[in-house]
């Protein structure tokens, strides 16, 4: 028997202009707290929760492709999602992403899993 993988689904979240260029916006699909980065130009989606104290990093700084979570300090990869540091071993998830018509769209399953790494 072969275990059957969700399809996947492009939900478009907001126009890319809308987020600053190293800044971020929370967006909400469904029950899913997203973020929206914007490193250098390049779009990343990851979840908004710090996986060391469940905090949001909406707000959190984006230098040379890491976020910085604005409670403690903890950086992670926005590509891959692994954090630096010792005060969180835990990656965040993050999500594929696309631009489509000036809109960024992230990917997502639709039995509600939410996909992990880059």
């Amino acid at each position: 028997m072969t275990d059957r993988i969700p399809a996947a689904r492009l939900e478009r979240l907001l126009l890319a202009a809308e987020v600053p260029n190293n800044g971020n916006r929370a967006v909400r699909v469904g029950e899913l707290c997203l973020l929206v980065c914007n490193a250098d130009g390049q779009f990343h989606v990851v979840e908004n929760r710090c996986s060391h104290q469940k905090s949001p990093l909406e707000g959190g700084r984006i230098r040379r492709g890491h976020l910085s979570c604005p409670l403690h300090g903890v950086r992670f990869n926005l590509s891959t999602g692994e954090p630096l540091g010792a005060l969180t071993r835990v990656p965040i998830r993050t999500y594929p992403v696309q631009i489509i018509d000036g809109f960024v769209a992230v990917e997502l399953r639709d039995s509600g899993a939410r996909p992990t790494g880059g």
